[in-house]
């Protein structure tokens, strides 16, 4: 009975036993088939007596598709079972799981996945000692290959930005800095402090620009005008350089909505707003030029036809029978007088061209200062005496010249121009002229004072452009075309001087314009020879006038008449040489210069060739110093036409006088 009943309970033992077991095993296919559904691996590990690492348990998605489940690989060294390559790689994470810490290794490549794992301690001895690992593997292929491409995206975004010409910046969404590329920290050499934003800075705020920047939460592209920076305001360390910035800020927002980022463009404008200026500028320019033109040619009209009424004028009244020699007298005087101020005219115009073309140059000779202001005073003595104004001349004593090496014809010029504008603007009153020497500068300083009207400051600079008049209105009664105190500038800046004008409206002008004194003039200051006298002319002289135009030849005849002269006449170059072959008692002849046949330069070169000795005076129609200066050496003076009696009549007296 006994014996029965214990057999009976052994029996019911197993079968507890088999249904315990057989439930494990259930449980652990269980946990088999549930390792197998995820898209991962689990692994365990240990040592062999070798002391090799080695695959005890390994299954899982990852290990069926590797086939390398724990029936293929148990007990196998785990260098054998993914190669010495990746083995030698990995070595070292296992080396610090089995030290008791967790190891990560993340991005190894296996039969052609990428593969992340975690390793970490699962058993130890009674020692401490690390007996067994637990790894859990994950495939990271396609996260991997996404990072990759995020990364290399945020490398090209990173290059693109560090090596942009632009200034770039980059702030926080409340607008404090993050970054800046390289040409940021050339432009502005350092960057904001961390308690900087762009929405407390005082400049931006206090020039109006925070209804701008509050567009950026709008999410618009907010464009700013120009600002002008200098980075030595910030740091005087840095050069003293202002550049004009042109700005473009825009916000980054997130796919929700919200700001992220808030990017600044700056853009070195200082060139384009400078060029934009001076265009501006010389738009004005151009402008105000077209407006003084249209003015000085209407002036210039008036001027020219007014002269030119008088001569034609009064050339008509002179065809009248009935009358009286005085009245001829007085007609002849005023075509005279207008033909001088149309030659005033001409002279200024050929003057402003050569300046305006660049052509001008100076030719220095000894100059008497005394003798050009004392023939200047006789000229407009003659003026003088018909208005209530007194002309003084100032210079040094005449028995002490003064000897300077300057252009006497552009100096000239300068003091006439000068003498010109006090007589027009002065009606009555006082004219003073002189000079007075400044060694200390080492110039001559000469000035024009007059009674006139004077100059209003803000007319001042304004008189000495080309085209200007202190007064362009129609109703103005001082003649002139407004070129000569350009003209008179634009000499003595040729010369090496400065001019400049003081002056008190209704109370009168002074012009003032300097000469520098060159070495050798501080030594001939006081010398020079006395003027030349005239002599008397040969009796019977012979002179050979050579012009094509008629009315040039028929003036010669009437000059001459009364003369003891014998005139004779060519009308072209070949017929010029061929008197002088045949007349060799021409002892002078006048020569135009453009002629019909042969022209006049050409044929004074053989009149030289055969008379070298023979004296030619050129009667040219031009008056540009840099023409005669082509000439030179073919003439031997010259007279610019119109031709002035007694200039002729002086030129004679130097080449044919006798003792």
């Amino acid at each position: 009975m006994d014996t029965y009943n214990e057999a009976g309970d052994n029996n019911r033992k197993i079968k507890e036993l088999e249904a315990e077991l057989g439930k494990e095993k259930e449980e652990k296919q269980d946990l088999l088939d549930i390792i197998d559904t995820l898209e991962s691996q689990i692994f365990r590990c240990q040592k062999d007596k070798d002391n090799e690492y080695i695959i005890t348990f390994n299954e899982g998605n990852i290990a069926q598709f590797n086939h390398i489940t724990t029936s293929k690989i148990k007990n196998k060294r785990i260098r054998d079972i993914i190669g010495e390559d990746l083995y030698s790689h990995l070595e070292p994470y296992y080396d610090q799981a089995f030290a008791g810490k967790k190891a990560k290794y993340r991005g190894f490549e296996f039969n052609g996945h990428l593969y992340s794992t975690v390793l970490t301690p699962f058993k130890k001895d009674e020692k401490g000692n690390v007996t067994e690992a637990v790894g859990i593997t994950h495939e990271v292929t396609e996260q991997y290959n996404i990072e990759r491409k995020y990364r290399k995206e945020k490398d090209i975004l990173d290059r693109i930005i560090e090596h942009n010409p632009y200034s770039i910046q980059i702030l926080d969404a409340e607008g404090h800095h993050l970054r800046k590329n390289k040409a940021f920290e050339e432009m502005f050499k350092a960057a904001p402090g961390g308690n900087w934003s762009i929405f407390k800075d005082q400049n931006l705020l206090s020039s109006g620009l925070q209804d701008q920047l509050a567009q950026l939460f709008e999410g618009k592209v907010i464009k700013m005008p120009p600002v002008w920076y200098n980075t030595h305001k910030v740091n005087e360390k840095y050069p003293d350089n202002p550049i004009c910035l042109g700005s473009v800020i825009f916000p980054i927002f997130l796919s929700d909505g919200t700001l992220e980022h808030i990017v600044v463009m700056h853009e070195d404008i200082t060139e384009r707003i400078k060029a934009k200026e001076e265009l501006i500028i010389a738009k004005e320019k151009a402008e105000e030029s077209d407006r003084l033109k249209s003015s000085f040619l209407a002036n210039l009209s008036h001027e020219i036809r007014t002269p030119m009424n008088g001569i034609f004028g009064f050339a008509e009244l002179l065809r009248e029978k009935n009358i009286d020699e005085d009245e001829k007298a007085e007609y002849i005087d005023v075509i005279e007088e207008s033909g001088k101020r149309m030659m005033n005219i001409i002279e200024d115009l050929v003057n402003i061209s050569s300046i305006e073309s660049g052509q001008m140059q100076v030719s220095k000779e000894k100059t008497n200062i005394n003798e050009v202001l004392e023939y200047l005073h006789q000229s407009f003595e003659l003026k003088i005496e018909q208005r209530n104004v007194k002309l003084r001349m100032h210079v040094k004593s005449s028995a002490q010249p003064l000897y300077i090496n300057t252009d006497k014809e552009k100096l000239h010029i300068i003091i006439n121009n000068l003498l010109k504008n006090a007589f027009r603007f002065t009606e009555q009153g006082t004219i003073d002229f002189g000079y007075h020497l400044d060694n200390e500068k080492n110039n001559i300083e000469f000035y024009v004072k007059d009674t006139g009207i004077g100059i209003a400051p803000e007319q001042q600079q304004a008189i000495f452009k080309r085209f200007v008049q202190v007064d362009t209105s129609l109703s103005r009664d001082h003649e002139g075309a407004g070129l000569g105190l350009s003209i008179a500038k634009a000499y003595v800046e040729i010369l090496g001087g400065k001019i400049w004008v003081e002056s008190e409206k209704e109370k009168g002008s002074v012009f003032y314009f300097t000469i520098p004194l060159e070495n050798e003039d501080q030594d001939k200051l006081t010398s020079g020879k006395q003027g030349n006298k005239f002599k008397s002319i040969n009796k019977d002289a012979t002179i050979l006038v050579c012009d094509d135009d008629e009315v040039s030849l028929k003036y010669f005849e009437d000059m001459f008449a009364g003369e003891s002269i014998n005139l004779l006449i060519a009308r072209n170059g070949k017929e010029a040489i061929e008197l002088c072959k045949h007349h060799q008692n021409i002892q002078l002849v006048f020569m135009d210069t453009k002629m019909p046949v042969i022209d006049g330069v050409t044929a004074a070169q053989y009149i030289k060739e055969s008379n070298p000795k023979m004296p030619i005076i050129a009667l040219p129609a031009f008056a540009l110093e840099s023409e005669k200066r082509k000439f030179g050496d073919m003439f031997d003076s010259y007279i610019t036409k119109p031709v002035e009696k007694d200039l002729v009549m002086e030129t004679i007296n130097k080449f044919l006088s006798t003792e």
